[in-house]
């Protein structure tokens, strides 16, 4: 494997950690919010988006060959071309990273550093991200290998411990309010499905090309990582107090209990959490240097420190918690979905015209 290739199954740990997370964490809350009780009918449909967009990333994939994205558009389009196909990634990608630290910081805040600094969690979270980039995607990866079986260990474990609390006949009437809500439920779940759009920037570093059934192993396990939570809260708190939860799968946590003993396990959630957080906020710092023509690894590092630096003094704007999560709810999915959606039909639509044109 030469110098900055990774496996498939490399891979595999990657998008596991880092739209697993997203998936699980970042939008468990506001599907349930706008579904209720059918958020997992919502999160359930969302197989068919999952399908389309791997399908999508396939055929990408598959006719660019081992050819960086951007690097095969510039020489279809020229320069200009790829600017216009660079800037809704470039900052789908600024804004996920923006996301995923701004929750993680405040979860942290709000749940068990109630008293420490902000500007402490922001450094310390965001040093521990450029020390695991400091050898590449490999070492990322490898690191994301490690950490994962540990964070699927303790989500079978959360699941098992707390079964004897749930009332799963509380997922049902469905569809008793119509199918609104289940619309914007998909809507909102759907963006699951548009963050797989990151392997389009790392799949020039894939060993081996990949079969459609491959793609499809990717759709399934981030599929069951986002209906599990959500059946789990509803089936725990009930549609109702389930759907104005923060943090519904930390408060599933929070009700683990083992006989009379063994309580307040809820700490265990923060490697879970933190784990995701930190693979996923690195993979996207990791890439933001390749949507440059830079060839200095020291100009690299300091893109992705000046990133860091912004998503540091993002933590000071005058956004609250509760305003960041109206506004991802109401504006930002919705517009993921919408916009990167129609973005991956046009960018299907240049790499096949790239393609025939050099084939004819």
């Amino acid at each position: 494997m030469r110098a900055g290739q990774i496996s498939y199954v490399q891979l595999i740990f990657l998008v596991m950690m880092s739209s697993g997370f997203y998936n699980h964490v970042i939008l468990t809350p506001p599907i349930l919010n706008v579904a209720r009780r059918d958020a997992w009918i919502s999160a359930s449909m969302t197989s068919v988006s999952f399908f389309v967009v791997l399908f999508i990333i396939y055929i990408i994939h598959k006719l660019t060959k081992d050819r960086p994205l951007l690097q095969y558009l510039e020489e279809g389009f020229g320069k200009a071309g790829k600017w216009i196909f660079m800037i809704p990634l470039l900052t789908y990608l600024l804004l996920s990273g923006f996301i995923t630290y701004f929750d993680t910081i405040m979860w942290t805040k709000v749940s068990y550093l109630q008293s420490t600094p902000k500007i402490f969690l922001a450094v310390l979270t965001l040093a521990v991200v450029l020390l695991m980039l400091k050898e590449g995607v490999q070492t990322l990866a490898i690191s994301a290998g490690v950490l994962l079986p540990f964070v699927v260990l303790l989500g079978i474990f959360v699941a098992v411990a707390n079964l004897q609390d749930k009332d799963y006949s509380l997922l049902f009437p469905v569809v008793a309010e119509g199918w609104e809500p289940v619309w914007k439920g998909f809507i909102v779940g759907s963006s699951g499905a548009i963050d797989l759009i990151i392997i389009l920037c790392i799949q020039h570093q894939v060993k081996k090309k990949m079969a459609f059934w491959k793609y499809l192993i990717f759709g399934a396990l981030l599929l069951n990582l986002f209906v599990s939570p959500i059946t789990g809260a509803i089936a725990m708190f009930g549609p109702e107090h389930g759907a104005e939860l923060r943090y519904p799968a930390f408060e599933q946590w929070r009700m683990v209990s083992i006989g009379s003993y063994i309580t307040h396990v809820d700490y265990l959630t923060i490697y879970q959490w933190l784990s995701g957080a930190v693979i996923r906020i690195a993979l996207i710092i990791y890439l933001l240097p390749s949507f440059f023509t830079i060839k200095k690894v020291k100009a690299k590092r300091w893109i992705q420190l000046g990133y860091a630096v912004i998503l540091v003094l993002s933590l000071y704007t005058p956004l609250s918690d509760m305003q960041f999560y109206y506004l991802l709810k109401k504006f930002v999915l919705p517009g993921f979905v919408y916009g990167m959606g129609v973005y991956l039909f046009l960018l299907l639509g240049a790499v096949v015209w790239i393609y025939r044109r050099r084939t004819s």
